[in-house]
């Protein structure tokens, strides 16, 4: 159960040294680091995370659409409509699953110790940022007081607890300082339903798959069916940032 993720950040400028461009970042020197996977975003003591808005939404328990989900709020910007059901999951099977054995890794310990990796390329524009994030094509986002934020629709396969699993539609927010630092880095995408239910029930056939639908679909919070059921869990993760490899 090795899982890391790697994205390769290229920041370039076409005019070096340039200072104001449109939207009011300066250009940054080309950088190539790698993120690690740490685990998965987690509320801090204010109850606010580092997230992205997945669905273009800000739902509550009254959102039909989001299925009646809470959504959280970031902890970087200040905004509502972060989704992060993942996180709503894990913590549950925490606080209400069995006793964990001492030594046992714990969820984030597990993602931490991945071998999965995915390859990004940021390159300073007039207009903000062009994003490539693994195959996906290319896409110009907007810097705005350093912070910039991609849905990428690229994907990622890891596995946790020795259930092969995918996060779709990838999406990327961090924060750069004038400096040319890469800060707050957070990356998310979506659960599929279906897909981690034919996984589980080929690891583990005597696993019940009626009762992990059932709990999965108490947390899904994106891609509402014609049923109203969401077929999708939100899910955002942590990463730090090291030297390219």
């Amino acid at each position: 159960m090795r899982h890391c993720l790697c994205l390769i950040l290229a920041l370039g400028c076409t005019e070096s040294g340039a200072a104001d461009r449109d939207g009011g970042f300066p250009a940054i020197e080309p950088m190539n680091v790698t993120l690690r996977l740490a685990g998965v975003s987690r509320e801090d003591t204010t109850g606010r995370m580092r997230g992205i808005d997945l669905d273009g939404r800000a739902s509550d328990a009254t959102d039909e659409l989001g299925c009646f989900q809470q959504d959280f709020t970031d902890s970087l910007r200040g905004q509502p409509g972060v989704d992060n059901q993942y996180y709503v999951l894990v913590l549950s099977s925490e606080v209400n699953g069995p006793v964990r054995p001492p030594d046992e890794p714990t969820t984030d310990e597990l993602i931490a110790a991945a071998a999965v990796t995915v390859p990004l390329e940021l390159a300073s524009v007039r207009t903000g940022l062009e994003v490539r994030l693994g195959v996906a094509e290319p896409q110009i986002v907007p810097v705005e007081d350093g912070h910039f934020q991609a849905l990428t629709g690229s994907m990622l396969r890891f596995t946790i607890g020795g259930f092969p699993q995918a996060v779709h539609d990838l999406a990327v927010s961090g924060l750069l300082t004038p400096e040319g630092e890469l800060t707050d880095v957070v990356v998310a995408g979506a659960v599929d339903i279906d897909e981690l239910i034919t996984s589980i029930e080929s690891i583990a056939p005597d696993i019940d798959p009626t009762l992990v639908r059932t709990t999965l679909e108490g947390v899904a919070d994106l891609d509402p069916g014609d049923d109203g059921r969401c077929r999708r869990v939100s899910a955002a993760f942590t990463v730090e940032v090291g030297p390219a490899l």
